[in-house]
């Protein structure tokens, strides 16, 4: 990355501006200090995760419904820790079972059906390559009283048995 960086910013074309906004820094040798530039930071759920470029921390909705925040610390103009916190008020356990179901109980075939009670938790079975897949079953004003399965990725807020 520094050849290319290096190749691009000695242009004084728009190639120095598009390094300058993608790198945040041109040039600088002994005399003349780098050129810091506006890193852009698009503050969402593709750009918000580690690695990500960045100019600020950044904070948005995760995990099941989005009723957590997903908090990125921006170091260096890197992104370099995300965590998707749960709500303050998450009363979940910290560990949960399979989800119920004949076969493969997947976190999909539950989305939105009755629960037994309230703050119950499973993991699915779905394949996943981040974190799992589950389920939690809430009491939302929007269903009237009834408990329901909402589904999502888990982000660690509670792990299988």
């Amino acid at each position: 990355m520094s050849a290319v960086r290096t190749f691009l910013c000695q242009g004084r074309r728009l190639a120095s501006v598009v390094s300058l906004l993608l790198a945040g820094t041109c040039g600088g040798d002994e005399r003349n200090p780098p050129t810091r530039a506006f890193v852009p930071s698009v503050c969402d759920s593709s750009t918000a995760k580690g690695g990500g470029l960045c100019w600020q921390d950044c904070e948005i909705p995760c995990g099941i419904l989005l009723m957590g925040t997903r908090v990125c610390s921006c170091v260096d103009g890197v992104f370099s820790e995300c965590v998707c916190l749960p709500p303050k008020d998450w009363q979940g356990a910290f560990r949960a079972p399979r989800c119920p179901g004949t076969g493969p109980a997947t976190a999909t075939a539950l989305l939105d059906t009755p629960c037994p009670n309230e703050w119950d938790e499973c993991i699915g079975s779905e394949v996943n390559t981040g974190t799992p897949l589950g389920c939690a079953c809430l009491d939302l004003a929007t269903q009237g009283g009834l408990l329901r399965w909402q589904c999502g990725s888990t982000n660690r807020w509670f792990l299988g048995q």
